[in-house]
């Protein structure tokens, strides 16, 4: 004789850290079986485009699977997506920076667009014009990003930790994880927070809007 446990039917979200996936476990109602669907992402691809659209519904039905791009060489950064990249609905745009990967990983590069690298960033703040702010915590500066994409490094100086204040590079900074903007009084006044030192510092840059 074979006995069924009737169980609740509960669908629990579970991270597939391993393969780069969100999947659902669904557990049946009359036996202990399950069965996996993935939600977004693709195995084993990092990336925007292996996120998914952010709309959890992905291509439709029946819609081709993309080509295959060619494995990058060992030891070899992937090669960033310039341009929009459409996924489930949304559409990915990249602005500035390339993956932190070999060689000289974490590091800082002003430059435009995918030519320029942000380091380790714990913050951003933008301005109305779309100017952006981004705290660097593993260089220790503050870069600026224009909407065009071009990165520069205005204040701090890259490895060089402080409290020091002064213009530009003579700007020192540490452990900077948090920045927002005021433009309540017609300034662009950023605030930046250092958290392993426990202060919190201003910065006018209105003059380089």
């Amino acid at each position: 004789m074979t006995t069924t446990t009737k169980t609740p039917s509960p669908t629990n979200h579970i991270a597939d850290k391993p393969i780069n996936t969100t999947k659902v476990l669904a557990v049946s109602r009359r036996r202990f079986t399950t069965s996996f669907a993935a939600l977004a992402g693709t195995a084993g691809v990092l990336g925007l485009a292996a996120c998914g659209g952010g709309g959890g519904g992905g291509a439709p039905a029946g819609t081709p699977a993309p080509s295959a791009e060619p494995a990058p060489a060992p030891g070899a950064a992937p090669a960033p997506s310039t341009g929009p990249v459409t996924v489930g609905g949304a559409t990915f745009t990249l602005i500035a920076g390339q993956p932190n990967s070999v060689p000289n990983p974490f590091d800082q590069l002003n430059g435009t667009g995918a030519a320029a690298k942000l380091g380790v960033m714990r913050g951003l703040a933008v301005q109305s014009d779309g100017t952006m702010w981004v705290c660097d915590d593993n260089n220790h500066t503050i870069h600026r990003i224009t909407p065009a994409g071009v990165v520069t490094t205005p204040y701090g100086k890259a490895k060089v930790t402080g409290a020091t204040d002064g213009v530009g590079e003579a700007a020192l900074f540490k452990d900077s994880d948090t920045i927002s903007l005021d433009e309540s009084s017609g300034a662009a006044i950023l605030i930046v927070g250092q958290g392993a030192e426990g202060i919190v510092r201003t910065i006018n840059v209105t003059t380089l809007s």
